[in-house]
């Protein structure tokens, strides 16, 4: 079920598998960025979700002062939630894959949490491994 829907993101649930989806459609404002991740952060907390999937297929960009209010909102937000897993799509591109590392690695430092993370460039890998296991109601192993 989708829970936000604007040109520029989409938030969607899937209860049954606890998996929240986010998905970009173009390049966010700086304010489309932040409302956005704050939505998908309270859905996260509102409905326990475990599994957390970002398709960022289209390489959205984030300038540096963007950067540093993701990672902050992120370190406070789990230390409220149950996500376990949190996948990340990206097109091929290391500067995209450098800058997500990057703001996950300095949520991490500022509130170290046990979300498995990992980035994929197709969104078969990334949903498989996001819910590896889940299928046959057992938890995720860790790889």
């Amino acid at each position: 079920m989708f829970l936000f829907k604007k040109d520029f993101a989409t938030i969607s649930l899937n209860q049954r598998r606890s998996l929240l989806s986010l998905e970009w459609l173009r390049q966010p404002s700086s304010e489309e960025l932040k409302e956005t991740f704050i939505v998908s952060m309270d859905v996260a907390r509102a409905y326990e979700v475990r599994f957390f999937f970002s398709n960022n297929s289209i390489g959205i960009s984030t300038d540096l002062a963007a950067q540093r209010w993701v990672s902050s909102y992120m370190a406070a937000a789990f230390e409220q939630l149950k996500v376990e897993r949190y996948a990340r799509v990206l097109p091929r591109d290391a500067m995209q894959e450098v800058v997500t590392y990057k703001v996950f690695d300095e949520a991490q430092n500022l509130c170290p949490s046990n979300v498995l993370f990992n980035v994929f460039y197709d969104l078969k890998s990334a949903e498989e491994w996001l819910l590896q296991g889940v299928e046959q109601g057992s938890k995720p192993t860790r790889t």
